[in-house]
């Protein structure tokens, strides 16, 4: 009975225990709750917010009162990095795929960075601003995506953009 009841307070506490808190650049204030994130099925790990709600596999609602509001994709494609970008720029109804705004490399990956304004699928006539990073081979792709609203990511330009490259670090095969 014993057995039991400390097997379930671990898997109770686990999900606490792990999360970490990330700081924000040099000469911000706060600080970022972050959980880990496992997708067995797309072989992949990484991070998000601590109390983002998974609407479906892959692509979280960041809204709670403790975090401004935006959408977090973390996904793996079987596609080419050409194939990914032409569905993309179709979902996004982009006319034109943007210019890079630069590399990062990350834990796993090195990614080519993107930052724009469209329109996000089923999220109405309103232009969000797109973080995107891209990673891909010949037969894969990775990417990770944060939408927000303009006037949000302006007010908080340093946490969006710590958050985002905290998950575009981490994001990685699983091992």
């Amino acid at each position: 009975m014993n057995r039991y009841w400390l097997s379930a307070l671990i898997v109770v506490l686990l999900p606490a225990l792990t999360a970490c808190s990330a700081s924000l650049p040099a000469g911000e204030t706060g600080s970022i709750a972050l959980m880990p994130y496992f997708r067995e099925e797309a072989g992949i790990r990484g991070v998000v917010p601590v109390g983002c709600e998974q609407t479906e596999p892959g692509t979280f609602q960041c809204a709670d009162s403790s975090q401004t509001p935006a959408i977090i994709v973390q996904e793996a494609v079987p596609a080419t990095l050409d194939e990914l970008v032409t569905v993309l720029a179709d979902q996004l109804s982009l006319e034109t795929w943007p210019e890079s705004t630069g590399r990062y490399e990350g834990e796993a990956f090195t990614w080519d960075l993107y930052a724009f304004e469209a329109q996000v699928p089923g999220g109405g006539p309103e232009l969000y601003r797109i973080d995107l990073a891209l990673a891909g081979g010949d037969a894969s792709c990775h990417f990770v995506a944060m939408a927000t609203e303009p006037a949000q990511y302006a007010a908080n330009a340093a946490m969006y953009a710590s958050l985002f490259n905290y998950m575009v670090y981490g994001l990685a095969p699983l091992e």
